[in-house]
């Protein structure tokens, strides 16, 4: 391939399931893109540097580089667990890329989803949280985990659906499809239900996501109260965005489609299509830290 600019850049994606990479020219064209495995830097520093790698190297190939190329790519790192870091040198010394910037991967979104431009995100899927970039300043609203927070998110909604199960078994709540299907799945015994919740991580309760938002649009009455809590803590988090100023927003993940629809009208007006995804998002952090503006012609929105 023959690279017009000698400036590339590099965004990078990382979130606990798996790491996305995208490589474009200083003119904004995509030259490649690739993928890597988990990477949540808090929880698996050195897993992380390996997925960010394997990413970008793929990206590489896709796009015809070689692979000493990677020391001449500016990258923007999205990542999970970033801001959990004491300090980002052990991060930035373990790559090989000429410069590095690096940030949470709600604020990578958030960059992406506004072309660069003011406004804020709410990410609704295995887990939650809300981002508002306003002049200049980026607040996270929310993300503070499964044992802390996440409301909203198709984790909590699925313990939501799993304590209810458990209660009907004890007769202290109503019984109802949904709960028929979590005690079909988990077993319907003590000893059964005990050892999967030992093990159960967020996205174990997330894949019962699906089953919850079927059984609440044919009208069961335990699914349809877990849900309506999800609509109120996504609303509570956008509300909260749009009292910091972001009055544009998008919603993100995988519960965003099923969600939307029913999020209060005043509440809908302030939704937007994404314009970028979270690896542009990172491109353009990487841009501006390389003192260019966020988008290829002079713009940043």
């Amino acid at each position: 391939m023959n690279i017009m600019s000698p400036t590339l850049f590099l965004g990078i994606d990382g979130g606990g399931t798996k790491c996305r990479a995208r490589i474009r020219d200083a003119d904004g064209r995509l030259l490649g893109e690739g993928l890597g495995g988990p990477a949540n830097v808090h929880q698996d520093f050195a897993g992380t540097v390996r997925a960010i790698l394997a990413a970008a190297g793929a990206a590489c190939q896709a796009a015809d580089l070689p692979s000493d190329r990677l020391s001449m790519l500016h990258a923007g790192l999205g990542l999970a667990g970033v801001e959990t870091l004491p300090s980002l040198t052990p991060l930035r010394d373990a790559l090989p890329f000429t410069a590095v910037t690096a940030l949470n991967d709600a604020p990578a979104a958030c960059l992406g989803a506004h072309g660069g431009a003011d406004g804020g995100i709410v990410i609704a899927g295995t887990g939650s949280a809300g981002c508002a970039i306003v002049a200049g300043r980026t607040t996270v609203v929310g993300g503070w985990g499964f044992e802390l927070g996440d409301g909203g998110s198709g984790a909590i909604m699925g313990r939501a659906a799993v304590r209810a199960a458990v209660r009907s078994i004890d007769g202290l709540g109503l019984s109802s499809r949904l709960t028929a299907r979590i005690l079909d799945r988990l077993g319907r015994s003590r000893p059964a239900i005990a050892s999967w919740v030992k093990v159960a991580k967020p996205g174990d309760y997330a894949v019962f996501a699906p089953a919850i938002l079927s059984d609440a649009r044919d009208g069961d009455e335990v699914a349809r109260v877990i849900v309506d809590r999800a609509v109120e803590d996504v609303s509570a988090i956008a509300w909260r965005l749009i009292e910091l100023g972001a009055a544009r927003l998008c919603l993100l993940g995988g519960m965003a489609e099923a969600l939307i629809d029913s999020l209060p009208l005043a509440l809908r007006a302030h939704f937007a299509a994404p314009i970028a995804d979270a690896m542009d998002g990172a491109i353009m952090a990487a841009r501006r830290a390389a003192g260019l503006p966020a988008q290829p012609g002079g713009g940043d929105g």
